[in-house]
């Protein structure tokens, strides 16, 4: 007896045989890709007529055939060398298109039956019955066509309508776990960072795990911190060119950060220029945080305490930043006559971070003072213009100071 399963994956064929409805133990059988599956011992049935059910089940599927494919058929008996078999064929469909091939090895006649792009009315009974001079047996197959279905890959428990978030503290571990169906293996996962980068072999911190035989998916951050807030993606994607993408907004509970935006080393003195000042902070119950900035000025030093200017009040909205929601930045407009201390409190309604920098104004009013110090020698040259030389010997060292003597923050020092 042949069963009509062919598969280029003999190892994920089962047989199973149900009689009056029992059903026996394995049935010994070889494979044969052309043929099928050859059942090779029926001891204990005399005739094949008490066989209920025979199913074989390959590649995942058991019997199920889909619309616009090709059903192939396989009916055999042992050969005969006097006796040419005479096969014929009973369809469901009369109107269905068929090809009829007929084979012969050395063991066995066999009849292909192929129907070529199979529809719903395809579905039924299949009777093969084969003649043999005044005998003839019938073996019947039954086959269900159903809508084609394209294999796909989607995520589960996935709503595109509305943003998946998950909250995390500061220094705590984030993990994502998400489960999907259609294809079991061979997926291709990629993950992107808030700034649509890739990031997975770049961050040390980050870990992707991906068991294919549970439909589990699942990325992982160790020991967050604000700059990882934002939305994460990733995209899944199957052989055959079906994907689906899964996205999540990170979260992170946190103290808001600040900082300034690169200032110069000496800014005019009494014109107008700008500071930015960057900040990561959320609150998911309050729409942006506050900005306070203090400016100390008059600063020398020495001093412990310096006048101080309240240039910004806790009023003030700072305006939203490119990149992920947590991103803000505040323009200061600044106009100096004096160098001072510029201090910023970012207040998120759950902590309260800081920036401070101090602002370095030149005044070309105030008395200049060059040092030259040697190991044997000190030389003050304080009026413009003044020259004088000193000796050094070869492999001394030299340092060369220079400051406004009101305000020892001009100041800059060289080594040789």
């Amino acid at each position: 007896m042949t069963l009509d399963c062919r598969t280029t994956r003999p190892d994920n064929i089962t047989v199973n045989i149900t009689v009056n409805p029992k059903q026996v133990s394995q049935p010994q059988y070889k494979f044969d890709p052309r043929v099928g599956v050859i059942v090779e011992d029926l001891k204990g049935f005399p005739n094949q007529t008490q066989i209920k059910e025979i199913i074989c089940t390959n590649n995942y599927s058991v019997s199920e055939k889909l619309t616009f494919k090709q059903i192939a058929l396989n009916c055999s008996t042992n050969m005969n060398e006097k006796y040419k078999p005479h096969f014929e064929w009973t369809l469901p469909n009369i109107n269905a298109i068929r090809v009829l091939k007929e084979l012969v090895n050395k063991s066995l006649s066999i009849s292909t039956l192929l129907i070529k792009n199979a529809s719903l009315s395809d579905s039924g009974q299949y009777v093969c019955t084969i003649s043999v001079l005044n005998l003839s047996e019938s073996n019947v197959k039954s086959i269900e066509v159903k809508e084609n279905i394209v294999q796909f890959v989607k995520f589960k428990d996935k709503n595109d309508s509305m943003v998946h978030e998950k909250i995390v503290n500061d220094g705590d571990d984030f993990i994502w776990d998400m489960q999907f169906e259609g294809y079991p293996r061979n997926l291709n996962y990629t993950f992107y960072n808030p700034y649509g980068d890739l990031f997975l072999h770049k961050d040390k911190r980050a870990n992707a795990s991906y068991v294919y035989e549970e439909g589990k998916l699942s990325l992982s951050i160790k020991r967050v911190t604000v700059e990882d807030f934002g939305n994460y993606s990733v995209r899944l994607e199957a052989p055959d060119g079906s994907y689906d993408e899964n996205y999540v907004m990170l979260i992170v509970n946190g103290k808001p950060k600040a900082q300034f935006s690169e200032i110069p080393s000496v800014l005019p003195y009494d014109k107008n220029f700008t500071i930015t000042l960057f900040i990561l902070a959320f609150n998911i119950n309050k729409s942006e945080p506050n900005v306070s900035c203090l400016l100390q000025s008059k600063c020398t030093i020495g001093l412990s305490f310096c006048a101080a200017d309240q240039i910004f009040n806790s009023s003030y909205r700072p305006e939203k930043d490119i990149g992920p929601p947590n991103r803000y930045k505040a323009v200061l407009p600044l106009r100096l006559s004096s160098s001072g201390m510029l201090k910023c409190l970012v207040d998120n309604g759950n902590d309260v971070g800081e920036a401070e920098t101090f602002l370095n104004v030149s005044d070309q009013s105030a008395p200049f003072l060059v040092m030259v110090r040697t190991e044997d020698a000190l030389v003050n040259l304080t009026s413009p213009g003044t020259l004088e030389t000193i000796n050094a010997t070869e492999g001394d060292n030299i340092n060369i100071e220079c400051f406004a003597i009101d305000s020892l923050y001009y100041y800059a020092s060289f080594n040789y």
